[in-house]
């Protein structure tokens, strides 16, 4: 197996024997997410409503919930554990103990991944009794693989006694510093027998091999979650107190998604941050990579609470999503979404994604195969919204896994019709990011492609309808196997700069990289943008050279100061791979600081879906956190972070387009101000952020101890107008129409 596969997911590889024999489990080694002021709409989608489309898309994802059942290897508790108990069950009498052992393994990996930890110790231990009586009996050719399972056995039951403990004390009885690196406080465990297990087998094996990184990181986490950290680490084995102390100071963030019941426990999936009924408050929107799970909607009742609206708005109905986007498609004045389904699983993925239309205070109905987006149903986990063609109205980039054309729908009075193969944009390589930006501002948005063991691509938009990848050229096709990716002025310059995370590696490179600072792996890219669409590679100098392993990603301004932050949502799909999220902030467009430890936000669950968002309208931004991994019981509840606040102003802008699309996506908006003497230019566009999680389309931008925007600049491509606005107030919330100008 070569080493890039070992960070992919190939299903060929998930459904063999061999795959579920090695369980990891399944180990990632073998696997390649009402407006008071009222404007007319520029509606282009004035067809009448088929209620045929919606009711078509709920009963093809009901079809694909049972299939997933009975053969997904990630979901289907036929394929994970009855299977292999009636084949232990049919074994011969004749049969070695070796074999059975072979399916005991098989049997507790599919217990593991269904969330039968107790049955999975069982089999696991019976396993491991039955080898001192299997051993004298072996085959020469049979040793060397006999003492490879006996490991691999020993392996599976620290992963099911870490499993134990955190379904006992973090899943079940979540709290907001439950699961948060380091742990302490409200994290300790109150259950602490299935730590203690977990730790007396880990030091087993660390005897065995003392340089085990991966097991070296599990020891010092599972001491931290009964509270004997660091009595209960050997020394040679204990994380140093320079890792655990924060190297900047930066205040702590509360988590109280658990407090606000926003929290829902969910597989891998997406999460928006957005008014999507109108009212001026900032709703979430969720999604689960699991087929049987339900999307859901929680409203901002605007008093510092959530009320779970997922029935009300129908969003309960549709099932699965590892991904999510928004965007008003049809122009008519009301958030749409459009939902991603079945990456990683290959010919199992083909699961439809789903174009849902916002009828209006937040109820939606899928139109899916009514506009045109319905064939064919390729695995998909990342897309964006984007006017490339300044006709005024969205198109949308899907970008598929393998070898399959990704596709370019334009948009047509709210009909779509995929132009990829004449666009030049089909890539034919495994899409994990995608994002819109005009890099060399002639006002066509280029798109660029983060792509997973391939080089990545940016499509320069050549204005008549064409693309041409100049990543090569530019030198931005770098991390070769990447993921989440982003354009934006992070040194507010004027210029676009480019974010391209790697995702190269699993949990034992992690933890080399913690303990030694050294790996072979690619790491993040920070591609700076100069003046004539150029860029240089300057990650090293940023602060950012280094692997981060991220899904889940999204930037903001956390501290207001005018330059955006970034949150990376970390791991893989391997149960043990517990590896904090990372939270990194911008020292003025100079240089970034790793503020993981002293904000608290650094959740040691797989982190999906991630928006930057106001929700609290105290003029900070709050970070939500989609949390779950592919596996069926590898679960969490989802973590709302709220900001402390910094003592900075701000000032909200929401841009209505006329000429160009509603959501104003695309749109350039340009501040100066003043602080503390100093001239100050920042710079935003319009988009929904990192490409998994979506921020609010009303920007919120921090502007420091400003207390007056001197002068403000909106900027629409389509029209090709700038408006200019003077000596506007500092905290406050302004809509401005690309005709009418300020409206509120």
């Amino acid at each position: 197996m070569n080493d890039n596969s070992r960070s992919h997911i190939v299903l060929a590889l998930l459904i063999s024997w061999i795959v579920v024999t090695s369980c990891g489990c399944i180990d990632a080694n073998s696997i390649s997410k009402t407006s008071a002021q009222k404007v007319v709409p520029k509606s282009t989608g004035n067809f009448e409503l088929s209620f045929d489309s919606d009711l078509k898309m709920q009963s093809r994802l009901a079809s694909v919930k049972r299939e997933s059942a009975k053969s997904n290897p990630f979901l289907g508790e036929e394929f994970l554990r009855n299977r292999f108990q009636r084949e232990l069950a049919e074994l011969p009498s004749y049969a070695s103990d070796f074999q059975k052992m072979i399916l005991m393994n098989r049997i507790a990996c599919g217990e593991l991944m269904m969330g039968g930890n107790l049955a999975a110790i069982q089999q696991l231990e019976s396993a491991i009794n039955l080898s001192y009586d299997a051993e004298p009996s072996l085959r020469p050719n049979e040793v060397a693989p006999f003492r490879r399972l006996v490991i691999e056995l020993k392996t599976n039951l620290i992963r099911a006694w870490l499993r134990v403990a955190e379904a006992e004390n973090c899943i079940n009885c979540r709290n907001g510093e439950a699961c948060v690196f380091p742990i302490q406080g409200g994290g300790i465990h109150s259950s602490k027998d299935g730590a203690k297990a977990a730790i007396a087998l880990i030091k087993s094996r660390l005897e065995e091999d003392p340089k085990d990184l991966q097991m070296k990181w599990l020891l010092n986490l599972m001491a931290m979650s009964i509270g004997q950290f660091p009595g209960e680490v050997p020394e040679q084995f204990r994380i140093a107190d320079n890792k655990l102390i924060a190297a900047h100071d930066f205040p702590k963030f509360q988590e109280i998604g658990s407090d606000l019941l926003v929290d829902s426990l969910d597989l891998s999936g997406g999460a928006i941050a957005d008014d999507f009924d109108n009212d001026g408050w900032i709703d979430i929107v969720t999604s689960t990579s699991d087929a049987s799970g339900p999307m859901r909607f929680y409203k901002n009742n605007g008093d510092g609470t959530f009320a779970d609206r997922s029935k009300e708005s129908n969003l309960s109905k549709m099932l699965g999503g590892i991904n999510l986007i928004q965007a008003d498609f049809d122009n008519d004045g009301h958030l749409d979404l459009y939902v991603m389904r079945g990456a990683w699983w290959e010919d199992q993925g083909r699961h439809p994604n789903s174009l849902l239309r916002n009828l209006g205070g937040g109820v939606f109905r899928d139109v899916t195969f009514e506009v045109g987006l319905g064939s064919p149903a390729y695995p998909s986990l990342s897309a964006g919204w984007s006017d490339f063609d300044n006709d005024g109205d969205l198109d949308l980039f899907v970008g598929t896994d393998g070898t399959r054309d990704s596709q370019l729908f334009e948009n047509k009075d709210g009909k779509f019709k995929n132009i990829a193969l004449n666009a030049g944009v089909t890539n034919q390589r495994t899409v994990r990011g995608v994002s819109w930006g005009d890099f060399n501002q002639d006002d066509y948005p280029d798109l660029y492609v983060s792509n997973l063991s391939a080089p990545n691509r940016l499509f320069k938009n050549n204005g008549d309808g064409t693309f041409t990848d100049v990543a090569e050229k530019l030198g931005v096709a770098k991390p070769i196997n990447s993921f989440p990716c982003w354009f934006w002025d992070m040194n507010n310059d004027g210029n676009l700069d480019l974010y391209v995370c790697a995702y190269d590696g699993v949990m034992s490179d992690f933890a080399r990289d913690f303990f030694e600072g050294t790996s072979n792996r690619e790491t993040q890219k920070l591609y700076v943008g100069k003046a004539g669409g150029m860029f240089d590679e300057r990650t090293a100098e940023f602060g950012l050279d280094r692997i981060a392993l991220a899904m889940g990603a999204n930037f903001g301004d956390l501290d207001g100061d005018g330059f955006e932050d970034f949150y990376l949502g970390t791991g893989e799909p391997a149960f043990e791979s517990l590896m904090p999220n990372l939270v990194f902030r911008n020292k003025n467009g100079q240089r970034f600081d790793d503020v993981t430890i002293a904000s608290g936000m650094g959740h040691l669950q797989k982190g999906h879906g991630t928006a930057f968002a106001d929700f609290d309208h105290d003029g900070d931004q709050d970070v939500y956190v989609q949390l779950g991994g592919a596996y069926k019981a590898d679960v969490f509840g989802n973590a709302l972070f709220q900001n402390p606040g910094f003592g900075t102003n701000w000032i909200k802008l929401k841009l209505v387009g006329e000429k160009s699309n509603r959501s104003a996506i695309g749109s350039k908006i340009k501040l100066e101000f003043s602080e503390n003497g100093v001239k100050r230019t920042v710079h935003r566009t319009i988009n929904g952020g990192g490409s998994f999680g979506g921020n609010p389309l009303r920007s919120e931008i921090g502007i420091g101890k400003s207390r007056e925007i001197e002068r403000l600049e909106v900027y629409w491509p389509a029209s090709k107008t700038t408006q200019q606005f003077k000596n506007i107030k500092a905290n406050q919330s302004l809509k401005i129409n690309e005709v009418r100008g300020i409206i509120q």
